[in-house]
């Protein structure tokens, strides 16, 4: 037989009809499906029932309530109630009994979780991380039932409340708790509040604490910027390390301002440096460390090469350019200079030189010209040909 005890459940739905208040006792732990017996399971919750109504409860209105529920006939009826009633005493054990009646019932789930957790070892067509984790669920529900709140009379909690709210109504600050220290979470709880339990967790790599100032690389454009900037305009997207141990483009979750942080500063023997808070995690040969567990001499992973990536907006004419510079330019000496001696294509230079905002000027040589490179500001410099320009 499961463990059980039928004494105890009857002396309990007993003490109820005795005594008003005893159910004040045991609601606060003991629910319907502790019973073993069907019958004693009804009958308690109607009791329940007559307790949240505020109706007294005694033999009539216990009856009353069950044919109301359509079991009382089921049950055994009014001399069933009447046997219940007869089988105690006294109501001063009724939490006693109560708690017997609880112990029973965690055995029982206990005998029925362990029968599930058994076949799931034998299941070979379940893995074994997915039967650990249906495991431990089941093992936590039963513990999770057994967490149980007191009932306490609103008249002795009103009078604190009511306070807390016209304190919260009169200060006008955004933070009415303890602060976290990471500003946008304190701006939606306003704070810890007592009796608060917040837990954040997640696995490693979801999230980075690095200094304001760190120099990101934008996936999309290329160009580096700071950690701030990507902060203040909420970037999409920034290089991270893909499943595959690739650098690539990876999805942003949010962006958090953990507010102000004593900073560490890494440095690699290659000459690498990066500065992060103590918990930024680094991978390791053994996994993701954070920082704080790592010592001197320790291995931790850096990119061995960042593909080309991002795009340069150029015109046609600033383009063409270039080219002319790649071909017969020279950046050499005080003044940029071109060197060719086909007229042509110095036309097209001074044309394309003067289409990007600057301007040219130089000497012709029987068989070149040399030009200086236009300037933004569109000031002319002096050509280092001797001729006269």
């Amino acid at each position: 037989m499961p463990p059980q005890n039928l004494e105890a459940e009857a002396s309990v739905l007993g003490s109820l009809m005795l005594d008003r208040g005893a159910i004040v006792r045991i609601a606060d732990f003991l629910r319907p499906e502790d019973f073993y017996l069907d019958h004693h399971a009804q009958v308690y919750r109607a009791a329940l029932n007559l307790y949240d109504r505020a109706d007294p409860i005694d033999l009539l209105t216990l009856a009353a309530e069950l044919e109301h529920m359509r079991v009382l006939e089921r049950i055994g009826g009014q001399a069933f109630l009447a046997e219940l009633q007869t089988s105690v005493p006294t109501a001063a054990n009724v939490e006693y009994y109560g708690h017997l009646i609880e112990e029973a019932a965690t055995k029982r789930r206990l005998i029925t979780a362990g029968g599930r957790i058994t076949a799931l070892g034998f299941d070979e067509g379940t893995p074994a991380g997915t039967a650990l984790d249906t495991a431990e669920s089941v093992i936590f529900n039963i513990a999770e039932g057994r967490i149980t709140q007191d009932f306490v009379a609103l008249k002795d909690i009103l009078k604190n409340t009511w306070d807390q709210i016209e304190q919260i109504h009169k200060d006008q600050s955004t933070i009415i708790g303890v602060p976290s220290g990471f500003n946008d979470l304190d701006a939606k709880t306003g704070g810890f509040q007592k009796s608060d339990l917040i837990i954040i967790a997640a696995r490693p790599g979801v999230g980075k604490c690095a200094v304001a100032s760190t120099l990101i690389d934008d996936p999309e454009t290329g160009s580096r910027l700071t950690l701030e900037e990507f902060v203040k305009s909420k970037r999409p997207f920034v290089l991270g390390l893909s499943p595959r141990g690739r650098i690539e483009a990876r999805n942003i979750g949010a962006w958090v301002d953990s507010g102000v942080k004593p900073c560490f500063a890494v440095t690699t023997q290659t000459g690498r440096r990066v500065e992060v808070t103590g918990h930024h995690p680094f991978l390791t040969v053994s996994g993701w460390q954070p920082l704080h567990d790592l010592v001197k001499g320790d291995a931790i992973a850096v990119p061995r090469r960042l593909d080309i990536f991002g795009h340069e907006h150029m015109s046609a004419q600033l383009a063409r350019l270039l080219g002319y510079l790649l071909g017969d330019g020279s950046l050499g000496g005080g003044s940029p200079e071109f060197i060719n001696a086909d007229p042509q294509i110095v036309a097209e230079f001074l044309q394309s030189s003067a289409g990007s905002g600057g301007s040219a000027c130089g000497g012709r040589r029987p068989n070149s010209s040399a030009f200086p490179m236009p300037r933004g500001d569109g000031t002319r410099r002096r050509s280092r040909n001797s001729s006269a320009a």
